[in-house]
């Protein structure tokens, strides 16, 4: 039985709410997001690169697409951001019209679906929801909307 384990601090990016690590196989790097800020952070551990793709707004999750780029949940619904860009085109703008709410964590199940939680940014309950859609957005295109 383990008692303790040891942790490292692997990298000081001074974020605000950091979540959401996933690692990119593809690309061979973890990352993150800092959700207030509207950064997605992409660190690559043995070399030590550290960069950022700020999408200009609140992003709450993500997810890799296979024709390159990413899949996001920010602050007023779905969109994608085009490899490293730094905008994001919103393909589903769910929560648009609710300043009050912002999308929060998500995932893809095993068909490519992007699914997201939204929240409270006061916490308040019973006001949020879980969406996704019925169309592969990680690996599909925009297109089949």
């Amino acid at each position: 039985m383990v008692s303790s384990l040891d942790a490292d601090c692997i990298l000081e990016c001074g974020c605000l709410l950091g979540e959401g690590p996933v690692w990119n196989q593809r690309r061979g790097e973890l990352e993150f997001v800092d959700i207030m800020s509207g950064h997605l952070h992409h660190f690559e551990p043995r070399s030590g690169r550290h960069s950022v793709t700020d999408v200009a707004t609140h992003i709450g999750a993500f997810a890799p697409r296979a024709r390159g780029g990413y899949v996001v949940a920010v602050k007023d619904g779905f969109g994608f951001v085009i490899d490293e860009g730094t905008s994001v085109e919103m393909v589903a703008p769910v929560l648009a019209e609710h300043p009050e709410l912002r999308m929060n964590d998500g995932k893809c199940d095993p068909d490519g679906r992007f699914f997201a939680g939204s929240m409270s940014y006061q916490f308040t309950p019973g006001v949020a929801a879980l969406t996704g859609r019925d169309r592969a957005l990680a690996r599909g295109s925009h297109s089949a909307w």
